[in-house]
């Protein structure tokens, strides 16, 4: 296990990558975790690594001594970062990250991360969605149940003190302002 940092949109990611024995490039594997406060998935990346697979896990802007706010969007844009670090010169030399075998995989906030990151990368092939959330369709339905509304601004009250960023009202309001772009059944033929 390795801690290192990359950049997103301007703002230090912190994370730790967990590399496979031997010396040659290895398949790796890109684990997004959870909300903040909830599952990081450690023990996943250390089977993965025991497997022969390299594991990057990361936490997004605001979480965890990364810099910048949090928000659902820029959780996307960090995602995004992060497949392009591991395709860089610095992964292929340091972790022994064969960018040509690169998974997305996630729980929960970070399946919902996994697909958005795989529909919209034609060079990645296999994502993993572990009790993964669909932000877009829950959106949809919180828009139309007042009750739903409640229990989840509540929920996120809750949750947010694990993040620098929005607030509880801000993340609801993104979820119904982008059901449509954020909802995963739009992307299924990707």
């Amino acid at each position: 296990m390795r801690a290192l940092s990359f950049n997103s949109h301007g703002s230090t990611l912190m994370g730790t990558m967990f590399i496979a024995e031997g010396d040659k490039l290895n398949p790796t594997l890109l684990l997004l975790h959870g909300f903040p406060g909830n599952e990081t998935n450690f023990d996943i990346a250390h089977a993965a690594r025991r497997a022969g697979w390299n594991v990057l896990v990361f936490h997004f802007r605001g979480i965890a001594g990364s810099e910048g706010e949090f928000s659902w969007a820029n959780a996307i844009e960090d995602s995004k970062s992060a497949v392009e670090f591991l395709r860089s010169e610095t992964c292929k030399e340091e972790y022994k990250v064969d960018a040509k075998r690169l998974v997305v995989a996630g729980h929960s906030m970070g399946g919902f991360l996994s697909f958005m990151t795989t529909a919209n990368d034609d060079k990645l092939k296999h994502a993993g969605f572990l009790a993964g959330f669909n932000y877009g369709l829950f959106g949809s339905f919180v828009h139309e149940n007042q009750d739903a509304k409640d229990l989840t601004l509540q929920s996120l009250v809750n949750s947010v003190q694990f993040i620098r960023g929005k607030s509880a009202q801000e993340l609801l309001d993104d979820m119904v302002t982008n059901q449509n772009e954020w909802n995963l059944l739009n992307y299924l033929p990707q």
